[in-house]
């Protein structure tokens, strides 16, 4: 037995192929050149070199093997860097880990066919180039403790379907799931902040899908965007349930228009809406539209008490004579009422055309009480 270090003579040293070269007192590790070639998971284990059941891939022929076939011992590689041994390669005889390692502010790299393909830091796994990640079976997993956080834009591609936050569906192509916590309230933000060149349009969200009719039956409806919201009901008080919420928001000095919700008619079909509402009514902060009321209530009382908050109220001076309104009729082309709200929309434009189908009936009023008069008096 060998208990010093054993000096090797000058010159090649040789150890003919499937011999191993022995290292420790016990044979705990050794070394070995195999010329023939090794299955996969070999089920014919190599005196000297396995022991027990052989897990390991293939080898081709002539491939040299180190060993270490101690139970639990560990096989490691290290290298001198200024001074300090490093380890570079480990692998744990009792977990059966395997590690690559890195001096303190070093990185492991990979390298392939002479090029840097990956950079692997503390704190940060950095591909040198485009990378595909893939599986060739079953799902890829992303399970972070914390936050997947991507500096750039993300781009989801091919057929789908995706998924975030929870399971597939086969005729979604992304689906944003999952249980938000009960102390989030949004499930989806968008918080960009946009610089568009100038001449350039900006969207904050941009849902231009290209739909593709199937070749014959009927489709119940298509949508470029669809809000279904499910809500169930608990013990809490909601002042507005809402599907689609535009919040108010301030434009610059400069811009021409600024309009909370703007819809285009479609062209194309048998009849084309440019709103459709199949059900309800539509409202104003809350309320539908509101006949003025007032008019009626000044003719009636001489006063406005009942209907003062009535838009267009405070302004209201009475019924005109109908000499009057021809006259302002002929020389502005619009009825006095219509003509206070000049920039007026659906609503605000509608409740003085209201007011003034009130007027109307006030003139209609009148001209009936002294038709009735007249006719009383020729009957006399």
């Amino acid at each position: 037995m060998v208990t010093s270090p054993l000096l090797l003579p000058e010159g090649p040293f040789y150890l003919p192929d499937n011999v191993p070269g022995w290292i420790g007192s016990g044979k705990d590790g050794s070394f070995v050149l195999l010329s023939a070639a090794l299955a996969e998971n070999t089920a014919a284990p190599v005196a000297g070199v396995h022991v027990g059941t052989v897990v390991g891939e293939a080898l081709a022929a002539d491939s040299i093997v180190l060993s270490n076939i101690t139970l639990s011992g560990d096989l490691a590689f290290y290298t001198n860097v200024g001074g300090n041994s490093i380890m570079g390669l480990w692998l744990d005889g009792s977990s059966g880990d395997a590690a690559l390692l890195a001096a303190s502010g070093a990185s492991v790299d990979h390298y392939i066919n002479g090029t840097k393909r990956l950079d692997h830091a503390a704190a940060a796994f950095a591909f040198q180039e485009a990378t595909t990640i893939s599986t060739t079976a079953g799902d890829l997993t992303l399970s972070p403790a914390a936050n997947i956080t991507s500096a750039r834009p993300l781009v989801l591609t091919g057929v789908g379907p995706h998924a975030i936050g929870g399971a597939v569906a086969g005729n979604v192509q992304l689906r944003l799931s999952g249980d938000a916590g009960a102390s989030v309230a949004v499930a989806f933000r968008i918080i960009s902040t946009l610089n568009p060149d100038a001449g350039a349009n900006a969207f904050g969200v941009d849902f231009s899908p290209t739909i593709v009719e199937a070749g014959s039956g009927t489709h119940g409806i298509i949508a470029a965007l669809n809000v279904a919201p499910i809500i169930t009901a608990g013990g809490a008080n909601v002042t507005d349930l809402v599907g689609i919420d535009v919040a108010t928001f301030a434009a610059a000095a400069t811009t021409t228009r600024a309009t909370g919700l703007r819809v285009a008619a479609p062209t194309g079909a048998t009849t084309n809406y440019a709103i459709n509402v199949t059900s309800g009514d539509i409202y104003k902060a809350g309320t539908a539209y509101n006949n003025p009321a007032y008019v009626l209530e000044h003719w009636a009382t001489g006063k406005i008490v009942k209907f003062a908050d009535r838009d267009g109220a405070a302004e209201y001076q009475g019924l005109r004579s109908l000499s009057l309104v021809e006259t302002f009729a002929r020389e502005h082309y619009e009825l006095p009422l219509l003509a206070l709200r000049p920039k007026g929309g659906l609503f605000d434009r509608g409740d003085m055309l209201l007011a003034s189908v009130e007027e109307s009936y006030l003139y209609l009023f009148d001209h009936e009480s002294r038709l009735q008069a007249l006719e009383k008096k020729l009957a006399a």
